[in-house]
């Protein structure tokens, strides 16, 4: 979350991957739950930055709180070579998380998009996205419709990867490898 301590919690009915700590749009909520939260700040402040020196890559989807989550790590936010983040402003009443609010956000910290979803995978997904009976299948598009990433980095991630300049060489001679599945 973006606050230490306890939010409302809306679980999605018949979409739980949907639920969210904001209110969706057009789903409806089964339930809303009180649940502890704490920050990305907090999570990297009990880690031991000395030791390890960096964190590899950092995977959100936090349906519409991708930005907020990343606005609380603070500081510390330099320590991550790699984020991937997902886009969603129009699910979630109250979201401004934009692809081009989280380039903007992390480019300021030293970060540089390598790959966005490309234009076809973004119409595909948003009218695959209003079909109901299709949504429930979990169809998956190939990556190939998904990602276009620079060949010299070591990334197979189907969502926005932003990559840390300052751990870029590492990237590409693949001493830290990007991956997401499912």
């Amino acid at each position: 979350s973006d606050k230490d301590g306890s939010q409302k919690f809306y679980v999605t009915k018949g979409y739980p991957g949907n639920s969210s700590l904001l209110s969706p749009k057009k789903l409806q909520v089964g339930a809303l739950l009180e649940v502890p939260t704490s920050t990305l700040g907090s999570l990297l402040n009990c880690l031991d930055l000395e030791k390890f020196g960096k964190i590899d890559h950092v995977k959100l989807d936090c349906q519409g709180m991708d930005l907020e989550i990343l606005k609380s790590a603070g500081p510390k936010i330099v320590n991550i070579a790699a984020i991937t983040a997902e886009a969603h402003d129009g699910q979630y009443r109250e979201a401004s998380n934009t692809e081009a609010k989280l380039a903007q956000f992390l480019s300021g910290h030293g970060f540089k998009f390598v790959n966005r979803r490309s234009r076809l995978r973004q119409i595909t997904g948003k009218l695959l996205s209003k079909i109901p009976s299709i949504r429930n299948l979990g169809i998956r598009l190939p990556t190939a419709l998904s990602v276009q990433v620079p060949k010299e980095f070591p990334i197979e991630v189907d969502d926005p990867t932003f990559v840390n300049i300052r751990f870029e060489a590492q990237l590409r001679q693949g001493q830290i490898r990007l991956w997401q599945r499912g």
